[in-house]
């Protein structure tokens, strides 16, 4: 598959970020891990990786703050080791990559402004990422980065439709549940929904989970009535 036939519009922002690595794995010679950091704002980083411990490694680089992802994420520059064992640079990052078999790893920023994250890729041989191995992946790279800049801005804009559609559910829900109070306690709607309001601080309920409740309550009254009051007769 290549990266210009993933469809967008199908699956979650993080099922598009797993077709991708597996592409980019696939399209560089000698890589055996492929991982995509994707930094979003007010978000945790979305990682994606095509072996299992090409994601530990992405965590691991989260909890110790170093890392060859979160450097070349950060400097907007590519980064690269031949022998993570001994890379001062990531001096606590590099001996535990070693010791579960990886030497060498390649880290490209995605290459969009701002940068949004990083290509990473491991390989258990020394030395793997040759000057034709890493031209190839920043050729690759470059090309994911314009799908997964699209496939973020594609989310992003799913997930407003989705907080406006659910703040329209939830005005309507409250204004229903307005209306009933209006009715028990021949209030106007500023004084029903201040009662609203109050109640739910006082039960630390949310307003619209309140609303929910009590909109739910009047029509569970309502058909008991209705089965209490038996069958409307025809007319005559």
């Amino acid at each position: 598959m290549k990266l210009v036939q993933i469809p967008l519009g199908q699956g979650d922002l993080a099922s598009v970020l797993q077709s991708i690595a597996h592409i980019v794995h696939e399209s560089i010679t000698g890589v055996d891990g492929a991982c995509i950091r994707l930094v979003e704002a007010d978000r945790a980083d979305a990682v994606a990786g095509t072996e299992k411990f090409a994601t530990e490694l992405e965590r691991l680089q989260d909890e110790l703050g170093e890392g060859p992802s979160l450097s070349a994420a950060a400097g907007a520059q590519p980064v690269m080791s031949g022998s993570l064992g001994g890379e001062p640079r990531w001096s606590r990052f590099g001996p535990r990559a070693g010791r579960v078999g990886l030497h060498s790893v390649l880290a490209l920023p995605l290459r969009v402004e701002p940068p949004l994250g990083a290509v990473t890729l491991y390989a258990k041989a020394k030395n793997a990422f040759t000057d034709p191995v890493a031209q190839r992946a920043q050729l690759v790279t470059a090309a994911a980065s314009a799908v997964i800049a699209n496939a973020q801005q594609l989310a992003a804009a799913n997930r407003l439709a989705a907080s406006a559609h659910w703040a329209m559910t939830e005005g309507a829900v409250v204004e229903r549940a307005v209306g009933i109070l209006m009715s028990r306690r021949g209030s106007g709607p500023d004084e029903a929904l201040t009662a609203l309001r109050d109640l739910s601080q006082r039960q630390n309920v949310k307003l619209a989970e309140l609303a929910t409740s009590i909109v739910d309550e009047a029509a569970r009254r309502a058909r008991d009535r209705s089965i209490i009051a038996g069958p409307v007769p025809p007319l005559t």
